[in-house]
């Protein structure tokens, strides 16, 4: 199903003259074992050029699916910043940089507390 979703929104990238990008990617822990049902959010810095991390601004979240999967459609090129967060788990932020018509992936490695 994932392969047929990619190869649809290929076609919208193309025919919008690859003007968006995407986001995707997953928790885990110890490396390898998924996270499902973790809360994952998308920040957009209030500067453009984000030079301060924490003055950023929530557009969208999301949770993983049951395995460990997350993603966001339709993004403006340019600086974001993903967080993830589950239970028992220390959260994580990093920085991520969405590119034209391209997709940015990302795989948390969430430690427990």
């Amino acid at each position: 199903m994932d392969a047929i979703l990619d190869a649809a929104y290929r076609s919208i990238f193309r025919y919008a003259g690859g003007i968006i990008g995407e986001v995707r990617g997953g928790p885990s822990w110890e490396g390898s074992v998924p996270l499902p049902s973790t809360r994952v959010l998308l920040f957009a810095p209030a500067e453009p050029d984000g030079t301060s991390p924490n003055d950023v601004t929530l557009i969208r979240e999301t949770e993983t699916d049951c395995t460990g999967r997350f993603h966001f459609f339709q993004l403006e090129p340019g600086l974001y910043y993903l967080a993830a967060e589950a239970p028992e788990f220390h959260p994580e932020r990093v920085p991520v940089e969405v590119e034209p018509g391209q997709v940015a992936k990302h795989r948390f490695l969430l430690h427990p507390e």
